[in-house]
């Protein structure tokens, strides 16, 4: 067994040793299968130092394995977020997915994944698909379903059917002012035109999100496209201000709207 490959294997047991502390320390059970994994990739790359034939046979294949499984999920993940703050809620779906795969499903993955799925529907229009996923995510939550997932149970299929009345009544109903009440509130009292409670809604969300963040910036597209304001829209537009910042084309959409 060469250098390379000794060095790839004491790579894979430090890496694999990281993990499985991590998971440990933090006491993640839903990854509890992937700590499995790295234990016993570790063990082989162990097994692989000890004994020079089984080493240089394993030290590539060994490396590719725990690359698959270490690195590429946290990677996929990372990109799924960065494609749903973009509102690709479809990317971010299948990105998710496949990293939730890699991981051999655990609950938290598969949940994130269902929420974009169910975003995905919502945004497409489609209120049965969205009913659908959103259910999913019910049935995995049992009875300990968070209230941001009891928000998107009740807001999201309004959203998909475009029944933004019905959306605002679901808002008068909820007892909490989270960032996607107040996002939902934004959005529907602007289709409404009851701009007024929409820039009341769009104050509270800038209250709890930072300046430029993508659910604020949209409220903050919406409200002002509703009320016409097309020179201060073609103002950010020009400038690259926060508030039209986003999806590529969101802007113009909004300017297109006022």
């Amino acid at each position: 067994m060469d250098l390379d490959q000794r060095l790839l294997l004491y790579l894979v047991v430090f890496g694999s040793v990281v993990g499985i502390g991590i998971i440990v320390h933090r006491r993640a059970l839903a990854l509890r299968m992937h700590g499995f994994q790295l234990v016993a990739i570790a063990a082989a790359a162990l097994t692989g130092l000890f004994r020079d034939d089984v080493g240089s046979a394993l030290a590539w294949p060994l490396f590719v394995a725990w690359a698959l499984v270490a690195m590429l999920p946290t990677l996929l993940v990372q990109a799924a977020r960065r494609a749903a703050g973009q509102r690709g809620y479809g990317l971010a779906w299948r990105l998710t997915a496949f990293a939730s795969g890699l991981l051999l499903l655990p609950a938290t993955i598969r949940r994130e994944a269902r929420v974009y799925a169910a975003l995905d529907a919502a945004d497409r229009g489609d209120e049965a698909a969205c009913r659908a996923r959103l259910d999913a995510i019910v049935r995995a939550c049992g009875p300990t379903v968070s209230p941001e997932t009891s928000d998107l149970v009740r807001f999201l299929p309004a959203v998909a059917g475009r029944r933004f009345h019905d959306l605002l009544a679901a808002v008068d109903a909820s007892s909490v002012r989270s960032p996607i009440v107040l996002a939902a509130e934004a959005s529907a009292a602007s289709e409404t035109g009851d701009l007024r409670r929409a820039l009341r809604a769009v104050n509270a969300l800038g209250t709890v999100l930072r300046n430029g963040a993508p659910a604020l910036s949209q409220a903050r597209r919406t409200v002002l496209a509703a009320a016409g304001r097309v020179a201060f829209l073609e103002e950010a537009i020009r400038r690259r201000m926060p508030v039209a910042s986003g999806p590529r084309g969101a802007a113009a959409v909004a300017l297109a709207r006022a």
